[in-house]
This record gives structure tokens, C-alpha cells and sequence, in this order.
């Protein structure tokens, strides 16, 4: 090999070797949200056999996957909307004014009722 290839080989070897290793900070970022999850318990489902009212009364039954425990509400909660209008007869809140016209009309309505 002449004095050029070995040197364009050293180059490229450099180059692989200086190359930021992505791969590890991914499983490291990967790591982390699965120690996060790990706390969080899933549901144990059982194969069982679940019946079905059909319109002639009669049972059907079908393979199911059901489980004793109840659901775990695991959204994330966001924080509320403001309310902008208040209905000042009976405090309740609406978000725009024209939802709260609409409501007032009914109190319109029950007080022309009672006189």
C-alpha cells in the first residue's frame, strides 16, 4: 500500500472511533422512563365466559378477557379552563356569554311560569 491509502485508512478509522455513540443516550433515556413505569401495577385479566342479552331474551355467551379489579385512571390531569361568565341568579359558571344568554332564557322562562 502506498503512503496515501495509508493514511485515508487512518482517517476513516479516526472518524468511526470520534463518533458521538447515540445509541447509548437513547438507552440510557429509555432506561430512565421504564424505572418511572415500574411503579405503575397492571390489571391481572382472566380468560372467562361472559353472557350477553340478546333481543329474544335469550342468553349468549362469548370467550371474554375480564378482570376483578376496576380500572386505573391513569391520564394526566390538565389543568381546568378558566370560567369567564357567571350566571348571577344561580352561580353556575359558563364559558362564553353566549352559552350564559341561552341559560338566562330558561330563568326567563320559570319566572314568566310562576307569575
Amino acid at each position: 500500500m502506498s503512503g496515501i491509502e495509508e493514511e485515508f485508512i487512518a482517517e476513516t478509522e479516526d472518524t468511526k472511533r470520534s463518533k458521538p455513540a447515540e445509541g447509548s443516550a437513547v438507552l440510557q433515556m429509555q432506561t430512565e422512563a421504564v424505572e418511572k413505569l415500574k411503579a405503575i401495577s397492571t390489571r391481572a385479566f382472566q380468560h372467562t365466559k361472559a353472557s350477553i342479552a340478546t333481543v329474544g331474551g335469550s342468553k349468549l355467551w362469548v370467550n371474554s378477557w375480564c378482570s376483578p379489579d376496576a380500572p386505573k385512571n391513569q391520564k394526566a390531569t390538565g389543568e381546568p379552563i378558566e370560567a369567564s361568565t357567571t350566571c348571577n341568579i344561580c352561580q353556575r359558571v359558563f364559558l362564553d356569554r353566549r352559552r350564559l344568554a341561552i341559560h338566562k332564557n330558561v330563568h326567563m322562562k320559570t319566572e314568566s311560569k310562576n307569575s
